[in-house]
C-alpha cells in the first residue's frame, strides 16, 4: 500500500519545518513541500494551500476570481 502524503505551498520557507517535510520545487505561488498528513495538520495555519493532489498544487488558482463573481445575463 502506498504511503499517504500531502503537498503544501508556503510563501516563504518556514523556519521550524518538521524533519519529514521534503522540498519539491518552487513556483510563482511559493515553495512546495511534501509531508505526511499528521504534519500537514500541525502546520495548516502557516500554509497557503494543503492538498493531497500534486496536480491541484501545480494548477493552484484562487477560487474567488472576478469572473466567478459576475453573473452573466
Amino acid at each position: 500500500m502506498r504511503r499517504k502524503k500531502r503537498y503544501a505551498i508556503f510563501r516563504s520557507v518556514p523556519e521550524n519545518l518538521p524533519p519529514d517535510a521534503e522540498f519539491l520545487f518552487q513556483n510563482e505561488r511559493g515553495y512546495v513541500f511534501r509531508m505526511d498528513p499528521k504534519t500537514a495538520e500541525q502546520i495548516r495555519k502557516k500554509a497557503d494551500l494543503i492538498s493531497g493532489s500534486i496536480s491541484k498544487v501545480k494548477r493552484y488558482r484562487l477560487s474567488t476570481t472576478r469572473k466567478s463573481r459576475i453573473n452573466p445575463t
